[in-house]
């Protein structure tokens, strides 16, 4: 992720933990050197550029220094008594892949990385230009800096970093020496840098983020000791985070137009960790000080001594992206604890600020969790949390809605390192906090654990889904795909991910579970928020050498699915194909390459048991919407091409065309979204209906149900919605194989007649779907890395609206009310005739009419006619002649007799009573209407 780097302090025992680990830097390695006078190198970029040229740098393995023994001996200039005050030292190191179970490739990222030092006297270590670990040297600092402390070079210093701050290729460790005074008799420098695979800590949350802070914001100067223990804020505001303006998503406004906004929060600390992890969102120069000493600051210079006035250097992310640093325990007391930030606008105009803040504290541990917490089977009222530890032990979760007071505890499992939990009695639709623990331990406990449950079921509410396939390769890629869906989605929760099929390359084995599933996604939000549910992909059976074997294969044992229906649907009792529903979304999960036992039927073949377990769940559904996920397409043109020709170097697709084959049943029962990856590319089409041929025999104007691309941006007619309606069905499918395994290939003729878009391996990306009511907007966030007004690249989109009424309405008025609210029946854009611009307007009651469009090309179009009515509403008196017509606005009810030769038609705009009394005889004409008055 960018600019995700860690200013990391720990000094403790190297704990034992059962891990993979690779050393990268070892003790005794070969540094570039700077010794060459009372400056500092000839250009800035020597602590971040590759190509920096470092010719008139010395060479010498360490440890370099002078005074001491040491392998390199290095300058300090012609007199003893006026040393050079600062040395430099660089190392340029690669890494190229995920550290794997034999320790073979340099791992990126690993979930943490170790650097241990010694040094003589004062130090600060860079990371590709960002500080990783400062000790003995204050803030400012420069060349001239002394370092306050006389420290000797014989211990090693560990220091933990957070992988964030690496990235695959060359990578540059800088390092700057300090002396304690311009005699000082000696100087020493060496290091060690070590890759992890798991973190070996316990984490603890001590102040989260929607925690409550005091803020100033009135451009005011607080003064000097405003940072310091003690000092009163009482006249502070008070607000909850995340805090600022500009973004939208803040939780407290703060005020704009002033350079620098200040905030404090006093908390205790109970007993001290081996270090702190900061997590912030920041927008755009941030200083944080503990108990009054400055700690970290970012975007502005090393150098340069901070006051109100001063301006950041930069917005960098914009605010973003979670930021992450490590504090060592010495800042930190036990007892009462102040933490002070200000934050400063890059420019006196900025148009937005961001400050959202944490901290977690860490531990080293025997006992940590190596995967998850993630989360199983969420219904409304139940979830399962899972994770694994790196022994065994007792676990148990606590939870609750106060994340200061998790009230509820489960049952403890029995002594293990597979942990499965479910939580019961849970409220629908709510906010949940939750903790993993042993019987004795809190293993992690942080602002980032925690769920939502879903809604009772036909609850129209807005839902936010990941969706990819094919992206479990342990590359660069993968992750940042996962970062930029993040960006995308900014604090929103996320209510569940669906996986389509290859999550974890090569062979879905359980180690590379581990290394290309769980180490990239376990310390994000997305795993410890996010219900998981997964379609069955090749990979998954082994890499297609097992797909009769269901029970042996490792996924089986790392998620649980629906069987039962827990959530809805009907149960299938069979793990690797279910469904459920969430809110008035039905989600279905089939497999396609995976065989029934005992007659070894796929889904498409005559008496599948999933086949008719499918059609018994599609009849059974009621939900507005439905979502199928399948790891094979029905229709592409990439790598695995749905086609299935009999060429040279193509596979063979029998999976593909038998998902076809199911097509009659998802035009019958209205789905409206197919999801599938296997092809490592993207595609998705138009609404199409009765296609289960060949590419070749696809025909637009036969198969295609609208003939728009979906994409609905007010620029043209064929980028109109999917306004769908029951009667005319049709379903969008898409192959969302990008997810960040990179496979090349295409078919021919590339992209498939069927498709709206396509694009080919070489851009990845990943589906957010965000439901709301009748209305579906989807968009494929991808990995480029120019970003618009801050946002990611959405490179396709489209919307769906399911029965909109857009026939012409006439709305019946009663006599005497003199106004009338109109209400367009879709959300989104809006253009009243009389200019308005709003979903919903009123107006005077006159008989009159309203047309409302959602663009000035009117892809939704609604008439409203307003008509006025008489009061009446009752009829008592009997009716003997004549013809006559009673209308009302709303509900009419009648108690009369009409007789014989009378002709009455009785109008109303909701409902007639015809209640015991009223009696039409023999001769006479009577007619009813539930259209509003007016319309006889």
């Amino acid at each position: 992720m960018k600019n995700l780097w860690v200013f990391l302090l720990v000094l403790f025992f190297s704990p034992v933990y059962a891990q993979y680990q690779l050393d990268i830097i070892n003790a005794g390695s070969s540094w570039k050197y700077w010794d060459a006078g009372f400056t500092v190198p000839d250009s800035a970029n020597w602590k971040t550029s590759t190509s920096y040229n470092t010719g008139s740098w010395g060479t010498g393995n360490a440890p370099l220094g002078y005074g001491d023994p040491v392998t390199t001996t290095i300058g300090y200039g012609g007199n003893p008594t006026n040393k050079h005050r600062t040395a430099y030292f660089r190392s340029q190191v690669t890494l190229t892949g995920y550290l794997d179970g034999g320790d073979t490739t340099i791992s990126h990222p690993c979930a943490i990385y170790k650097l241990r030092v010694k040094r003589d006297d004062g130090i600060v270590v860079y990371v590709n230009g960002r500080i990783v670990f400062r000790d003995n040297i204050p803030l400012p600092f420069g060349f001239h800096t002394y370092a306050p402390l006389v420290t000797e070079g014989d211990t090693w210093q560990e220091i933990y970093i957070d992988p964030h701050i690496f990235h695959i290729g060359d990578n540059i460790i800088a390092v700057e020496v300090h002396q304690q005074a311009n005699d000082s008799s000696d100087l020493f420098f060496d290091l060690e840098l070590k890759a992890f695979r798991t973190l070996p800590f316990t984490q603890n949350a001590i102040i989260r983020n929607t925690d409550s802070w005091k803020y100033l914001d009135n451009n005011s100067d607080p003064g000097a000791t405003w940072k310091n223990v003690g000092f009163s804020d009482a006249s502070w505001l008070s607000g909850l985070g995340e805090f600022g303006f500009g973004e939208g998503d803040e939780t407290t406004i703060i005020n704009a137009g002033f350079i620098t906004t200040y905030f404090r929060k006093t908390f205790n600390i109970t007993s001290l960790d081996d270090f702190y992890r900061l997590r912030m969102k920041r927008d755009d120069g941030i200083v944080i000080y503990i108990n009054g000493v400055e700690a970290f600051r970012e975007n502005f210079n090393t150098y340069e001594t901070i006051a109100k006035a001063t301006l950041a250097s930069n917005a960098e992310d914009d605010g973003n992206v979670w930021n992450e640093i490590f504090l060592k325990n010495t800042g930190f007391v036990v007892g009462q604890n102040t933490i002070a930030v200000e934050m400063h606008q890059v420019s006196t105009g900025s148009s937005d600020l961001s400050f959202f803040f944490e901290i977690i504290g860490m531990k080293t541990a025997t006992t940590f969790v190596t995967r998850g917490p993630y989360l199983q089977r969420a219904a409304p009222t139940a979830i399962k949390v899972m994770w694994n530890t790196s022994v065994a032990s007792i676990g148990q979760v606590k939870y609750g809605t106060d994340p200061n007071n998790l009230s509820s505890t489960s049952s403890p499992t029995s002594s293990a390192i597979d942990h499965n939990v479910t939580l019961t009695g849970l409220t629908p639709n709510t906010k949940y906090y939750y903790s993993v623990e042993t019987n004795t331990t809190i293993l992690e406990r942080a602002s980032d654990n925690l769920f939502i449950t879903p809604p009772t079921t036909g609850t129209e509410k807005k839902t936010r889904i990941w969706a990819m396939g094919c992206f479990g390769s342990g590359k660069l890629p993968q992750r940042q795909v996962q970062e930029r869906f993040l960006e995308q989605v900014h604090n929103n929760y996320v209510d569940m991910f669906l996986q389509l099929g290859d999550i974890a390359y090569a062979d879905g084995s359980e180690s590379d579970f581990q290394k290309n599933y769980f180490q990239v996604y376990q310390n994000y939000r997305t795993m410890k928020q996010t219900p998981i549910y997964n379609a069955l992909g090749n990979h998954e059976y082994c890499n297609g050498t097992c797909y009769g074997n269901f029970a042996g294969i490792a996924s089986k044992n790392i998620f649980e699915t629906f069987m039962a229906a827990e959530a809805g649907g009907v149960a299938s009792g069979e793990e690797r194909y279910y469904s459920f529903n969430h809110g008035n979304i039905h989600v279905i999960s089939i497999d396609a390459f995976g065989t029934e036992s005992g007659t070894n039927f796929h889904i498409y073949d005559a008496g599948s048991l999933q086949k008719q377990w499918l059609i018994n769940d599609l009849a059974a559904n009621t939900q507005k919407w439905t979502i199928v996920i399948v790891h094979a397409p029905p229709y592409s043109k990439g790598k695995h091409d749905s086609d299935n020709p009999p060429a040279p170097g193509h596979n063979t697709e029998p999976e593909m065309i038998g998902v076809r084959s199911l097509v009659p049943l998802f035009d019958q029962y209205n789905v409206d979204l197919v999801l599938g990856s296997h092809s490592h590319n993207y595609e998705r089409s138009k609404l199409i209906k009765n296609h289960t041929g060949n590419s070749n025999s696809y025909v637009p104007a036969t198969h295609e149900v609208i003939g728009t691309n979906g994409k609905y941006d007010g620029t043209a007619l064929n980028t109109c919605l999917y306004n769908k309606q029951t009667a005319n069905k049709g379903t969008v499918y898409a192959v969302v194989g990008s997810g960040g395994r990179l496979e090349t290939g295409v078919s021919s003729p590339w992209p498939h007649p069927a498709m709206s878009a396509a694009y080919d391996v070489t851009v990845q990306g990943s589906y957010l779907i965000e439901i709301e009511g009748s209305r579906m907007d989807v968009s494929w966030v991808t990995i480029d890395d120019v970003l618009i007004n801050g946002d990611p690249i959405v490179k396709d989109r489209f919307t769906m609206m399911k029965d909109i009424n857009l026939t012409a309405e006439t709305v019946p008025v009663a006599i005497g009310i003199p106004t009338i609210t109109l209400t367009a029946p879709w959300s989104g854009t809006f253009i009243w005739s009389n200019g308005a611009t709003t979903q919903s307007i009123t107006v005077a009651v006159t008989n009159t009419s309203y047309t409302v469009t959602d663009y000035s090309i009117a892809c939704l179009s609604k008439i409203f006619t307003i008509t006025t009515c008489p009061t009446i509403n009752t009829l008592t008196n009997p009716i003997t002649s004549g013809v006559l017509k009673y209308e009302v606005s709303q509900t009419l009810t009648a108690t009369n007799i009409i007789s014989s030769g009378a002709n009455v038609s009785y109008d109303a705009g909701k409902a007639i009573f015809l209640n015991p009394g009223f009696l039409a005889n023999s001769g006479s004409v009577f007619k009813a209407y539930i259209d509003g008055c007016g319309n006889f």
